[in-house]
């Protein structure tokens, strides 16, 4: 049984003993040579776009503008006013459940 670690060793023994050492070996290359050079090897620009996309939206906490970073900690000050207020409103019901 191969969804299991000891039933995928026991079927890749089969198969190398089936079909030689180089059976996944043959598979590679057969899926690998199907189709030539795709995605980001074909357009260095696209794969440039790309990369300033995922750059603009990561979640590293450097700032190199501090305009950003005050941003940023406002947004911190924010979340935690909001979530005193959850907490006191969740008091409030449970205060007022009781009474």
């Amino acid at each position: 049984m191969a969804g299991v670690p000891g039933g995928g060793l026991k079927a890749s023994k089969k198969m190398y003993k089936l079909y030689g050492k180089d059976y996944y070996q043959r598979i590679g290359q057969m899926g690998g040579s199907k189709r030539g050079r795709k995605g980001f090897a074909l357009n260095r620009e696209l794969a440039s776009a790309a990369g300033r996309v995922g750059g603009t939206v990561s979640r590293r906490k450097s700032f190199k503008n501090p305009i950003d970073q005050e941003r940023y900690e406002q947004c911190l000050q924010h979340l935690e006013e909001v979530r005193a207020l959850a907490m006191e409103k969740r008091l409030m019901v449970q205060i007022g459940d009781e009474s």
